[in-house]
């Protein structure tokens, strides 16, 4: 590896340090929501959910999403591949929890044209049988404000526990819209990477159920419950992550972006 590889290497670790510092201190807060509409409230993958509802006038809303599926175990692993996950822009959250599992791994792709996987070192352990990992952004990192949006391909992987068949996978996203003068807010949600089965919908205290696929042929199991989005958006796990996972995963192409000009004016 030459100079120049060395440092760049070198400046993504200690802007990765920031980064972990930085989204250790985020805290989600919410306007009260007294209503709130999905629709379609049936819809196929790829559908555009359009949400809607009211909330005081010119408040942050933070509207919660997610989905539970059951993954099967063959040889003592388990994994699932999300493609074309749409990823917002703005303010948002991510959380992944795996039950019954030893581990857990994700990989990101395209950042970059690569495909990155997360913790660098190898996987992230889990506490008696649950791992999750999360992430919050934008993110700001001397001075340079950091997002991620558009379409990604997410996969989810580890080693399941030794007596189980199954492993439950539950993921979470949270995005902040501010309501208007009327209190009124909306969001679409693009459903291109979520699978068949309940998808469930958050504002404040209210919940919504989409179905995605027929509601009659649904085989999937119920989201797990969550809580309202304030103060998390998140199903809480029964245990504690144990370091920052997933965070990283969402946080490198941001690194790598600002390393890049960093060493761009050193060479000026």
């Amino acid at each position: 590896m030459n100079t120049k590889h060395i440092g760049l290497v070198s400046c993504v670790g200690l802007l990765l340090l920031c980064a972990f510092i930085g989204i250790a201190s985020v805290t989600i807060s919410s306007a009260e929501v007294t209503e709130l509409n999905v629709h379609p409230e049936v819809g196929e993958q790829g559908e555009i959910v359009s949400i809607s509802g009211k909330a005081a006038a010119n408040e942050e809303v933070w509207i919660g999403s997610s989905f539970a599926i059951s993954l099967h175990v063959s040889d003592g692993k388990y994994s699932r591949e999300f493609g074309d996950i749409e990823f917002p822009k703005g303010e948002k959250t991510f959380s992944v929890t795996a039950e019954n599992v030893k581990n857990i791994r994700v990989s990101l792709s395209p950042v970059f044209w690569q495909t990155i996987e997360y913790p660098l070192d190898g996987v992230l352990n889990a506490t008696e049988g649950i791992a999750t990992l999360s992430v919050s952004f934008p993110a700001e990192l001397s001075g340079f404000k950091m997002d991620i949006d558009g379409k990604k391909d997410v996969k989810v992987y580890g080693d399941a526990v030794d007596t189980t068949t199954s492993v439950n996978l539950n993921v979470a996203t949270s995005i902040k819209v501010i309501a208007d003068s009327n209190g009124d807010f909306t969001l679409d949600i693009n459903t291109e990477g979520v699978p068949r089965g309940e998808f469930l919908v958050i504002a404040g205290e209210i919940k919504k159920t989409v179905h995605i696929g027929s509601a009659e042929s649904i085989p999937t199991p119920t989201p797990s419950a969550s809580p309202a989005p304030s103060p998390s958006p998140f199903p809480t796990p029964t245990s504690t992550p144990r370091e920052p996972g997933f965070e990283a995963v969402f946080a490198i192409a941001g690194l790598l972006a600002v390393a890049y000009l960093m060493l761009r004016r050193r060479k000026v």
